[in-house]
């Protein structure tokens, strides 16, 4: 699952992921955000959606923990409908109706491991930002991602740590650079498909 609006793929988004292999449980994948620029404590929306949903004592337990962004979720079909369930569970629960507060339900699921041992789900894995197959980009906005070594503006390519390419890049509109490049290169592709459909 991955947001639409700013999420492009380079390479076949489950690219190194293996098959399932137990349909009564399977992986659940989440993907943070860059530890260095953001925690729940640094953002003011994470850090509101935590606050709005569950209140002061939750925030503090977690407040300087890695921000996991739920605009992007891998898994197997089984753990994502278990997952699926929890979200469903906490909008009824907190009834928090705030704009972003999947955000803030996605975090308290992970760092209070309400998934762990939950029916569907055999493992959970966090990947850092830059380490998995989404590279949640969002956070890193105090210099251009050329300068953070993500961005090869040449190659016209966002890289993981180990640098090679990021199969799904999100959030990539936050970078002057890189939203021209995706910009230019869809306005390429429609023009493009149009010329082919005359």
């Amino acid at each position: 699952m991955v947001d639409v609006r700013d999420a492009y793929f380079q390479l076949d988004p489950f690219t190194n992921i293996p098959a399932p292999t137990d349909e009564g449980s399977g992986t659940l994948r989440f993907f943070g955000e860059n530890r260095e620029s953001v925690s729940i404590s640094k953002s003011r929306y994470n850090k509101g959606w935590i606050l709005n949903a569950y209140g002061k004592s939750v925030l503090e337990e977690i407040s300087d923990k890695q921000v996991i962004c739920s605009g992007t979720t891998m898994g197997d079909q089984v753990a994502i409908e278990s997952y699926l369930r929890a979200m469903i569970n906490q909008f009824d629960t907190t009834k928090c109706k705030s704009k972003g507060c999947d955000q803030g339900f996605h975090n308290y699921l992970y760092h209070k491991d309400v998934l762990n041992g939950a029916y569907g789900i055999s493992s959970l894995i966090l990947y850092d930002q830059g380490e998995g197959n989404v590279n949640n980009l969002g956070a890193m906005r105090e210099k251009p991602l050329t300068e953070w070594g993500v961005f090869d503006k040449e190659k016209g390519l966002v890289l993981n740590s180990d640098g090679t390419s990021s199969p799904v890049v999100h959030q990539f509109d936050r970078d002057g650079d890189l939203n021209q490049f995706v910009n230019k290169k869809r306005d390429t592709f429609v023009r493009h498909w149009n010329a082919k459909k005359i």
